[in-house]
Order: C-alpha cells, then structure tokens, then sequence
C-alpha cells in the first residue's frame, strides 16, 4: 500500500507542474469588443483634442510605428503630438465607412484592425476663418495587450493623393 501511495506521489509531482501550464481560455469575442473600444476611445480623444490622453496612448519607454507616405514614422510619449494642429484643426467627427476586420492571436494578446473612417474637422486659415473639410483613410493597426489595456504598437495609414 505504502509503495502504491509513493508511486503516486512521484507521479502528480511530475504532472502537477503541467497543469499549471495549460492554455487558459480566451474570450475572444469580449477581447474583440475592448480592441474596437480602445478604437472608439482613441478617436473620440481626437475629436476632444484632448493631447493628454493622445500622450498617454504610447507607454512610457515604448515606441509605436507609423507607415505613411512611404515613410517609416517612430512615435514616443514625448513626440506623440508632432502630428496634430489643434490650433488650427479641431476635429468633429470619426465616422467608420466600413465594418472594421478585426483578427485576434489565438493567446487574446494581440490584434490587429483594418477599417476606414471619415474624419470631419474645422480649419482655420491664416485670417482666423474657419471652413469645414473632410479626410477618408483606411489604416491598419496592430495592437498589444498590456495589463487590462490594449496599446498600439504599429500603424499603417493611406491618404487620398490631395489630401496633406
């Protein structure tokens, strides 16, 4: 009995490790929801102007990568605003065009988002007159989660030909 009870012992000793190994579930279906309510969150940053918050989307340390115009962009905390001109354009609106196309890791720990959006603004001219104008662009976006919060690592954006 004793040599029966120790081979057992031997035995979940070498397994219970492995339990502690399996794959936890992912709900990918709630991790889907939370990548497309950063999306809605970082757009209704911009429409707020709110450079705060648009900062605080690169960590601290981190680098975030942009393709546009045939360029390769690195975007830190410090320079996360080099790009915005909320003295001359305030923007209005982030309309989606499309339903976004949303893939997930099977892990639940990185996403990436294609979708295309028009975004409404009001610019000032030199003179202070502000006119309205519209920018459609379709970007693909690659998200890491960190913590409870998704984080853009890397985006590639396109922009009509006239468009600055």
């Amino acid at each position: 009995m004793r040599s029966r009870i120790a081979r057992l012992v031997v035995q979940l000793s070498f397994f219970a490790p492995l339990i502690g190994c399996a794959r936890q579930t992912v709900d990918l279906v709630a991790a889907r929801a939370e990548v497309l309510k950063t999306v809605d969150s970082d757009n209704a940053d911009l429409i707020r102007s709110d450079t705060a918050a648009i900062r605080a989307e690169v960590p601290e340390g981190d680098t975030v990568y942009s393709v546009m115009r045939g360029q390769i962009f690195r975007t830190t905390r410090a320079n996360a605003l080099e790009g915005y001109d909320f003295e001359k354009i305030r923007y209005t609106a982030a309309t989606p065009l499309d339903s976004p196309i949303v893939h997930l890791s099977p892990d639940g720990r990185v996403a990436w988002i294609i979708a295309r959006y028009r975004y409404s603004y009001v610019e000032k001219n030199a003179a202070g007159v502000e006119h309205p104008g519209e920018l459609t662009i379709a970007w693909l976006v690659v998200y890491q989660k960190r913590g409870a919060r998704w984080v853009g690592m890397a985006l590639a954006q396109t922009f009509p030909s006239t468009s600055r």
